[in-house]
């Protein structure tokens, strides 16, 4: 029996969604330094085709990441097991590496980029679902954080070990250590196991009773109490029950669009500091592409506070912290734009205010997924059970609730990180940043688009300090 209690606890589980997300950046960042050559020497593209080549293959990834959300959002909400469309991801990602690695004509690569972009919707879609289901209520932000951070890790080790390896060791090392990483990532996934199956098995999602939630379900149930649920179980009649399932469909509706622009903003942000940051000290301060390599562990290297900040929003809200963490980050990153003189202090000043923007936008994105995702188990544990009475008390004919399903809101929530992977680079080259000027615009930009989601973050989760204090 302990082996199955130990396939489906929160920790293994958690560490699978996370290793998987972190192969999954690591083998998207590690072919990227070596592209233009790949494309030079191995398939002999000409030197004037090889920028619309390399363009391709990047927009490729994102438009089929796009496409594949709401392919596995449907997904998720079709089958009841969370695992079988994870497996799927790591099916995709095995294929297309095999088939990057032994292209010998652009359309291959081309082809191999579309299915890791399909591999990253399904792993990004389906390992949340999956990790949300084995977690309780109380738990989610925590552990979503992990999950976050094994992503960055990716983020930060996928470029640094791909351009040695490829320059020292050649194509087919870089293969090598690939495969090794999706051979563990395979054992992990065949090993996890939904905790809904390793326990009692359920007849079917909707046949749950009240005592078959989560086990945070009691703990945590309170925060949406007045607020979303329990306003139709103050009316008498039909009419009125109809009335408030309305008006709590809308506030659910404007929960979900303000943190998932929260999230949009914050990771267009860091994708747009990622494209500009190299080139900008290298222009200002001379900085090799090294030192602007280790700058950027001062932007990215905050997220190890994800599990604290999806902690703090799970306890507090994100309503509060979204709020002040957009704030800070618009005058930070304003500030950066006039940090451009060739100086000691200039170039200290430069590093502090970048890790402090690093530290807001990690705060910014761990606590509004981490309400994404509470939101998520609320639904399946609370209104779905609550509206379920109204509808035995009408008829067994009644239509069911329109709230927004599992595999929607999921859907979402990936999509948000991968506009946000487009339009960051995009925005950062609408604006020649390499002068002064331009550097500075380029700030007030960003700055600007904080304050977007420092708006959003004003109507998140108002109910949750409220609730919780009563």
């Amino acid at each position: 029996m302990w082996p199955e209690n130990w396939r489906s606890s929160t920790a293994f589980v958690t560490f699978t969604v996370a290793f998987a997300m972190m192969t999954d950046t690591i083998t998207y960042d590690m072919v990227i330094p070596f592209l233009p050559d790949l494309f030079a020497k191995r398939l002999h593209v000409p030197e004037d085709e090889i920028v619309a080549w390399l363009s391709l293959s990047l927009e490729a990834y994102g438009a089929a990441m796009l496409i594949t959300n709401y392919i596995a959002g449907y997904i998720i909400d079709t089958i009841s097991s969370k695992s079988r469309p994870f497996m799927v991801g790591v099916a995709a990602l095995l294929a297309s590496t095999l088939l990057f690695f032994l292209s010998k004509t652009p359309l291959l690569i081309i082809t191999s980029r579309v299915l890791q972009g399909s591999s990253c919707a399904l792993v990004w879609t389906s390992g949340l679902a999956f990790l949300t289901s084995s977690i309780g209520e109380g738990d989610v932000g925590y552990y979503t954080g992990y999950a976050l951070m094994g992503a960055t890790v990716g983020e930060l080790v996928g470029p640094l070990i791909g351009g040695f390896i490829y320059k020292y060791l050649g194509h087919w090392a870089v293969f090598t250590v690939v495969e090794i990483l999706i051979f563990f990532d395979i054992i992990l996934r065949l090993f996890a196991r939904d905790p809904i199956a390793a326990s009692q098995p359920k007849s079917s999602d909707t046949e749950q009773g009240p005592d078959s939630s989560s086990r945070s379900h009691v703990e945590t149930d309170p925060l949406l109490e007045g607020d979303l649920l329990n306003t139709q179980q103050s009316t008498e009649d039909a009419g009125s029950k109809d009335g408030d399932v309305a008006s709590a469909m809308r506030r659910i509706r404007l929960l979900l669009a303000t943190q998932l622009t929260a999230v949009l903003v914050a990771t267009m942000m860091r994708c747009a500091m990622e494209t500009a940051i190299p080139l900008v000290v290298h222009s200002f301060f001379g900085w090799s592409s090294d030192a602007a390599g280790g700058l950027m562990f001062a932007l990215l290297l905050p997220t190890t506070l994800s599990p604290w900040a999806g902690h703090l929003a799970t306890s507090y809200g994100p309503g509060f912290i979204s709020v002040s963490t957009c704030i800070i980050c618009s005058s930070v990153v304003a500030c950066l734009g006039y940090l451009t003189q060739d100086t000691l202090y200039t170039k200290v000043a430069f590093a502090v205010l970048l890790s402090v923007v690093g530290v807001c936008l990690t705060m910014t994105t761990a606590v509004n997924t981490t309400g994404i995702l509470i939101l998520v188990k609320k639904l399946e544990d609370g209104s779905m059970q609550s509206t379920s009475h109204v509808n035995d008390e009408n008829s067994k004919t009644s239509p069911p609730r329109p709230w927004p399903t599992e595999g929607m809101i999921m859907t979402g929530l990936s999509t948000s990180w991968a506009l946000g992977l487009i339009l960051g680079p995009a925005c950062a080259g609408l604006i020649e940043f390499i002068d002064v000027r331009g550097w500075a615009g380029l700030c007030w930009a960003l700055a600007g688009i904080s304050v977007v989601a420092f708006v959003c973050s004003i109507m998140t989760w108002k109910k949750w300090y409220r609730n919780n204090k009563e």
